[in-house]
């Protein structure tokens, strides 16, 4: 028969020391499910003392069972995978693999290996035989993958690989972690579908769809703000035989990618995955085209961000059109403000104080008074300034040119404007 149902509701749960919660089946009926509600946080942490068992929460179809494994179902506002231990939903039998949901409101962290080095942090989903692998979902605020740990839904026998789709608003991955679609037999790999509200962030970290032998997963990431740094790679690949590889499709307000990051789309004899952006901006660092048939191997370490689809045949690439910043870059004046125009030439004199006027009446018109002769029309000539007792002749003309190399430079001081509306940056004058 089928095995029970188990449901663990704490306001904090905490498997350690190589200890073990698991449902499974070993025999022809279907595994039990288990659900975990804890209010508080869920840790499953390091290995036995002895680092030969991983602390492990789990369900599972065992390898002499043909019943289907059951669903682990995760709740909880903080989720802790830690120091080589692991959660997973597998099958190793004739049996489907059950499905593994996690819903943690504030955070999932999974983290680093085991003291020994021998064993990462898993929260996986997978087959090993003949069954189909369940699906991977996690929903939560905030992802972190770090130090090596492993987030996956893969294939190791005949069974078709489980998809992965994660909901978050903010996944960050560093230190070799990995998010991954696998199969290592003969089964095509899952899709993983990433949905993240703000910011994917990978600094030495992996995104991989991989097929040994058969057609490889499609890689679906929609984000506001997509960054690569270090060795960060989002590659789909197929090693050996015909199969197509999977596409890539990004999908953000900003892609920006640096160092020897690279989004591949490989297939050995196959057709190439296309690899899509659909963003307003993308920018690579030191990017250039690889050659059609480039081996992806050559492109890892050699310091430049690559995009290349190369398979039997290749693989469709299509970026967005980002001709228009480079043209207009090379269209901009070598001098975009002439900085004459906006500084003064000498220091500005306040003119709040009343200005004095010169007034003559009666020029070419009717006398003042009546018995007066006309007054002729009188010319005052042109008024030139005078410098000051002390000035001499070359220190007056000094005055009036324009400032020539070798002559002090006076910093201005203030933005000041003239009567016609210009603004000027200049110094006031000292009275």
């Amino acid at each position: 028969g089928n095995a029970g149902n188990l449901s663990i509701n704490t306001p904090t749960l905490l498997i350690a020391e190589g200890a073990v919660v698991s449902a499974g089946t070993l025999g022809r009926g279907n595994g039990g499910n288990l659900t975990i509600n804890a209010s508080e946080s869920v840790q499953v942490k390091g290995t036995s003392p002895d680092d030969e068992s991983p602390s492990r929460l789990s369900v599972r179809a065992n390898i002499s069972s043909t019943g289907n494994a059951g669903e682990l179902r995760i709740s909880t506002p903080r989720l802790l995978i830690a120091e080589g231990a692991q959660v997973d939903a597998s099958t190793s039998g004739s049996g489907d693999g059950g499905n593994l949901t996690i819903e943690a409101t504030e955070l999932v962290e999974v983290r680093g290996t085991s003291v020994d080095r021998e064993s990462r942090s898993f929260l996986i989903a997978q087959t090993q035989s003949k069954g189909k692998a369940g699906n991977l979902t996690i929903t939560t605020s905030r992802l972190l993958i770090t130090e090596g740990a492993v987030v996956s839904a893969s294939t190791l026998g005949e069974g078709d690989g489980g998809n992965l789709t994660i909901n978050t608003q903010e996944l960050l991955l560093s230190d070799g972690a990995q998010v991954s679609a696998r199969s290592e037999g003969t089964a095509p790999a899952g899709d993983i579908t990433l949905n993240i509200g703000r910011l994917l962030s990978a600094t030495d970290g992996e995104i991989i769809t991989d097929a040994e032998q058969s057609a490889g997963g499609a890689i679906e990431i929609r984000a506001q703000n997509i960054r690569l740094f270090g060795d960060s790679d989002i590659k789909t690949n197929v090693s050996n035989g015909e199969e197509n590889g999977g596409d890539i499709n990004l999908t953000a307000d900003s892609i920006i990618a640096f160092d020897d990051s690279d989004i591949l789309a490989f297939a050995q004899d196959g057709k190439g995955g296309d690899i899509t952006f659909n963003t307003p901006a993308f920018f690579g660092e030191n990017y250039y085209p690889a050659p059609k048939g480039t081996n992806p191997v050559t492109l890892d370490g050699n310091n430049q961000v690559d995009i290349n689809a190369s398979g039997g045949i290749d693989g469709v690439i299509t970026l967005p059109d980002v001709s228009f910043i480079q043209n207009s870059i090379t269209d901009l004046p070598d001098e975009l403000i002439n900085p004459d125009s906006v500084i003064a030439g000498s220091c500005i004199i306040p003119t709040n104080e009343p200005q004095g006027s010169l007034y003559i009446t009666g020029a070419g018109g009717l006398p003042t008074r009546p018995g007066d002769m006309a007054v002729a029309p009188y010319p005052t000539g042109i008024v030139k300034p005078i410098g000051n007792s002390g000035d001499s002749p070359s220190s007056v003309s000094r005055t009036n040119r324009r400032w020539q190399k070798g002559d002090p430079i006076i910093e201005p001081t203030g933005v000041y404007q003239l009567p016609n509306g210009r603004l000027v940056m200049g110094r006031e004058c000292s009275r």
